[in-house]
């Protein structure tokens, strides 16, 4: 059967294969030790890690910051809960068994064979040619197995149920198991365990204690599991909010531009008809100069043809004829002198022209003109949300 290649499946694979490293050293674990934040770590790691620091009472994880609370004296990080789940190589097994690469043989000499077989009780991944080898065997013939291609179509605990668990011995006597359950440590510990460190404590064999604890657990987690859904429902309750107000925005920025839209056509309007009456003024005052300027015009041309045509006269006509048209020209030049005298030569005025535009009062109405109101929000006491420091927020006036 061909392996499962999918981004989710090699997705699944990297969280798996980094679930077996520590997070300190990246390398396999050795007597991993669990905080109370539930992350595991290498108990050296951990170590170092206190001798790092000034205070030695608690460790502050290095993967999400929460602090433990240690207990006083040398054997502090051994008192921590040892994960046992992690020195068990079932998770490894089921990488190599899910991975999108089949395992090689580990009873080739070449290790070149792709596994499709997994012994249990050799704990060993064989290839076809090896499995078949193994099936002729008096001695391995009645080994329990099962085929890569059936395990990656079941259930994990299915799984996981089929390969073979490692035995737990106690960290003071290794050649005990861990058949016992301090209740009052509440820690595994070894039949010597019991007679000697936790000789008056109060114990119980690890399986029925094992059953107690499951439905203690599942109790436990059941109330979890109803918060964490309430949790859930509230954080998808927030993400429509957060929509909410994305698309609220959208609406009221779409308000303001269309608000701004109108008032500045209304500015250009106005600045239209300022100008349309700034040019009423101008030609008015213009047209009324023009008329002043063209009588003085007119004048002054009657009177320089009545000036040259007396010059030539004089000095051009004979006697008869300068008699003939010289009574004429007396009275036209009377009539001019005449006219000249009663034309005011002072030019009409050109006052200035001001316009009042008032821009500070139109600044400081266009600042008050409208704003984007809001009202409090009803938000718990303890939340620790907070409006952020580049809004400033004065009457709810934003």
């Amino acid at each position: 059967m061909a392996a499962i290649d999918s981004s989710s499946q090699k997705s699944s694979e990297v969280m798996l294969e980094n679930s077996l490293l520590c997070p300190k050293c990246n390398g396999s674990y050795t007597d991993p030790r669990l905080l109370s934040c539930l992350h595991s770590f290498c108990a050296p790691c951990l170590k170092s890690l206190v001798d790092e620091q000034a205070s030695k009472q608690a460790i502050i994880c290095p993967t999400c910051s929460e602090i433990t609370t240690l207990p006083k004296g040398d054997g502090s990080i051994i008192s921590l809960p040892c994960n046992f789940r992690l020195l068990s190589n079932k998770e490894e097994i089921l990488l190599k068994i899910m991975s999108s690469t089949s395992p090689s043989c580990n009873s080739c000499d070449d290790g070149v064979g792709s596994a499709v077989v997994y012994c249990t009780d050799c704990m060993d991944f064989l290839c076809q040619i090896c499995w078949d080898a193994h099936q002729r065997v008096k001695v391995t013939r009645s080994h329990s197995s099962f085929t890569l291609e059936k395990a990656r179509t079941m259930p994990r605990r299915d799984l996981l149920n089929l390969l073979p668990s490692i035995s737990l011995s106690c960290h003071v006597h290794p050649r005990r198991e861990l058949d016992f359950y301090c209740i009052q440590c509440s820690i595994p510990v070894c039949v010597k365990c019991t007679i000697i460190s936790h000789r008056d404590h109060a114990v119980s064999e690890a399986k029925p204690q094992a059953a107690k604890t499951k439905e203690e657990l599942t109790k436990v987690m059941t109330a979890v599991h109803e918060s964490k859904e309430k949790l859930k429902a509230v954080l998808n309750t927030g993400e429509i909010a957060k929509e909410k107000i994305r698309k609220q925005k959208e609406e009221v920025d779409s308000l303001i531009y269309q608000s701004i839209a109108s008032l500045q056509k209304l500015l250009e309007g106005r600045e239209q008809s300022l100008i349309e009456k700034s040019n009423e003024v101008s030609m008015a005052m213009q047209a009324r100069l023009s008329h002043q300027l063209d009588t003085f015009k007119s004048l002054m041309e009657d009177m320089a043809a009545c000036q040259n045509l007396s010059l030539t006269a004089v000095r051009d006509y004979g006697d008869v004829e300068l008699l003939s048209i010289a009574r004429t020209l007396q009275t036209r030049a009377t009539e001019l002198q005449e006219k000249f005298s009663g034309t005011s030569l002072k030019l009409c005025e050109s006052p200035p022209v001001n316009v009042e535009m008032n821009v500070g009062k139109i600044a400081s109405g266009i600042a008050s003109l409208d704003k984007v109101n809001w009202t409090d929000p009803v938000c718990p006491e303890e939340t620790t949300a907070e409006i952020p420091s580049c809004i400033h927020v004065a009457g709810k006036e934003l």
